[in-house]
């Protein structure tokens, strides 16, 4: 009886033993189904590209991400070696050759190049994370993430600091780091060429730093076209320029100084309506007992010595090419300063102006628009009506043609006359909204007289009028954008036959003003 029940409680047992392995292997089992069904997961939906290979880098699964990366389907890649598929080259320390690396069965980073599908490059960071059996290492998963965004990002970074960012030539910082560089070493002699843009300034306060910006890009274009391929050429400062010309003696770099003044003797031919002027000078150093920081600083008062010497003709060449550029840009028929100054003489003559006055006159009738050869030439010839944005642009031109009269000794008695020569009668002209005798006469006489001109003379932004109908025009404008005595003195000029040709204006016609605050100029 002892030993039936013992055997009983052993049968018991077993069963139990028996049911707890087959429900530990189904939560084994279970765990195990789970932990595929999440390594397959962040197999599938992985935001990096994987692959997955055996111990020789043949292909034998891919994720969705690998296709978008690099554009293959697994049927048309399966079986394929996985580095030659993708053509796999180093990024660093091998020239862009294959990768030295075996599978060896360790996980490991690198970065590296690959190619897609269509032939593009990618910059890749690969990943390698093997699988390891009870033999050994069976294959592995390549994990690749795109970084080709953050390295064209530092690539700019390693460019912004080695390079100016406007004129794309080396920066200060650079020069300073090639001269220590050449200090004591093998390339003497080493020859500096220093190079300022005379009058920067003065053409970024009158024109734009739009314009002084041009100016700086094209004098760095010019001195890269004049150096050879191993010289240095760097921004150092605003408006400051230095060349390095290392293993260069003071004969060639005077040949090079002298390729500089021929590339830009062809510029100023080309470019007549801006010109570059620059001041040069140079310094050579044939050996470390004369430091090359010496040789700059000589090379920088020989460039300043040499800008002294013309500092004036260099600010008169500029604006004289101003005038030419502003003749150019003068879109209305042939004589039209010829005109104004006729008209206007022979209305200040009869408004008592003195002859002082009467030559200040005629000179703001030849630079009153100076200041918009600092104008895009796309509003300057635009055909039609001009947006608000760019009427803004159009009444900066005043205070440009104020700025460039200011700074020369021959135009800057009129500056005054350039700068108000747009304000109105009423008070709502620009730029500071002068009115009535507030306004200097001779900007009152010619306003009346540009107006004119304009509206019976083709232009672009305007219709053609009649020379009646433009002094009705006048008329109609009296007291409000015109001085009203000075407009009806003008329109007594042209009653008493100052042209023959005209027709019979009648003035006893009575005139209704209309009142249009948002009303353009006639003339801009």
């Amino acid at each position: 009886m002892e030993y039936f029940l013992a055997s009983l409680i052993f049968l018991g047992f077993l069963a139990c033993l028996g049911l707890y392995i087959v429900n530990r292997r189904k939560e084994v089992e279970k765990k195990l189904e789970l932990q595929k069904a999440n390594l397959e997961a962040l197999f599938k939906n992985s935001t990096d590209a994987i692959a997955f290979h055996d111990g020789d880098y043949k292909l034998i699964d891919i994720n969705a991400k690998f296709s978008e990366l690099f554009g293959y389907s697994l049927e048309e890649i399966k079986g394929r070696n996985l580095l030659e598929l993708i053509n796999l080259r180093e990024r660093d320390g091998s020239g862009g050759k294959r990768p030295s690396w075996g599978f060896q069965g360790e996980a490991f980073d690198r970065e590296a190049i690959c190619r897609a599908k269509e032939g593009s490059s990618l910059a890749v960071s690969i990943k390698e994370v093997p699988v390891i059996m009870e033999e050994g290492p069976a294959g592995g998963y390549s994990i690749y993430t795109d970084i080709s965004k953050r390295k064209r990002y530092e690539e700019k970074l390693m460019h912004l600091t080695l390079f100016d960012s406007l004129t794309e030539v080396y920066n200060r910082e650079f020069f300073k780091e090639e001269i220590a560089r050449l200090c004591g070493g093998n390339d003497y002699p080493v020859s500096i060429i220093m190079v300022d843009l005379d009058d920067l300034k003065f053409v970024n306060d009158s024109m734009g730093h739009e314009a002084g910006n041009r100016l700086l890009k094209e004098c760095a274009a010019l001195l890269n076209q004049s150096v050879r391929k191993n010289d240095v050429v760097a921004r150092i400062g605003g408006d400051e320029f230095a060349l390095i010309l290392p293993r260069t003696g003071e004969e060639v770099a005077k040949n090079i100084m002298d390729r500089i003044l021929e590339n830009l003797e062809k510029h100023q031919r080309n470019n007549p309506q801006m010109p570059l002027r620059l001041s040069l000078g140079l310094a050579t150093s044939t050996s470390p007992e004369y430091s090359l920081m010496e040789a700059f600083n000589e090379a920088d008062d020989s460039m300043y010595k040499n800008k002294d010497s013309r500092r004036s003709s260099s600010r008169e060449e500029i604006i004289s090419s101003l005038v030419r550029a502003l003749s150019k840009k003068d879109f209305v028929e042939r004589g039209h300063t010829d005109k104004l100054k006729e008209l206007s003489r022979t209305l200040g003559v009869r408004t008592g102006l003195s002859q002082e006055q009467l030559k200040n006159l005629s000179l703001l009738c030849s630079l009153h628009d100076i200041g918009k050869a600092g104008i895009s030439e796309n509003i300057i010839f635009k055909e039609g009506k001009l947006t608000d944005k760019e009427w803004r642009e159009i009444k900066r031109h005043p205070e440009i043609g104020y700025r460039i009269a200011k700074a020369s000794p021959d135009f800057k008695h009129v500056a005054e006359l350039i700068l108000y020569h747009h304000e109105r009668w009423d008070g709502t002209g620009y730029p500071r909204q002068l009115s009535g005798e507030n306004i200097p006469l001779e900007c009152r006489i010619f306003s009346i007289v540009d107006a004119f001109d304009v509206m019976t003379s083709h232009r672009p932004y305007g219709e053609l009028k009649k020379e009646e109908e433009a002094l009705r025009e006048l008329i109609c404008w009296a007291g409000y954008q015109f001085d009203p005595l000075l407009v009806e003195l003008f329109v007594e000029i042209f009653e008493e036959g100052m042209e023959e040709t005209r027709e019979e204006v009648p003035l006893e016609e009575k005139v209704e003003k209309p009142f249009l605050p948002d009303q353009k100029d006639y003339f801009m």
